[in-house]
């Protein structure tokens, strides 16, 4: 986030910048999983056109999947670090939740695990 006023970005670039900066850095990286912190990391992230959302019931803790050219990443959102109220520690406690659950689930190229493409999954 900027740190002066005067490198505050235009609201072109807010439009602009997440979904061909954004989205032309994660094809050169292309993450398996995609930790995002705070709501305008979250938003860059969805501005993507190729983030989809998927149904999450914790509190505190947004998911989605990222389909490009040559690979899929799992992204979660949490509560930035510095939010009070302990909201960051139920995020994080969701978090941890969710991916010890997903660590004992079959990897997405084994036999018998369902593409997501299309599917709404429910942590």
């Amino acid at each position: 986030m900027p740190k002066q006023r005067n490198s505050n970005p235009t609201n072109p670039m807010w439009a602009n910048c997440p979904p061909l900066l954004l989205a032309a850095e994660l094809g050169i990286v292309r993450p398996g999983r995609v930790l995002v912190t705070g709501a305008d990391t979250l938003w860059a992230v969805e501005t993507i056109d190729a983030y989809r959302t998927l149904l999450c019931r914790a509190a505190d803790l947004w998911r989605g999947t990222l389909t490009r050219p040559g690979y899929q990443a799992q992204v979660y959102g949490v509560v930035h670090l510095s939010y009070k109220r302990n909201r960051n520690d139920r995020s994080e406690r969701a978090l941890s939740r969710h991916l010890a659950r997903t660590a004992a689930a079959p990897r997405r190229d084994e036999p018998g695990r369902q593409a997501l493409h299309g599917v709404r999954t429910v942590c």
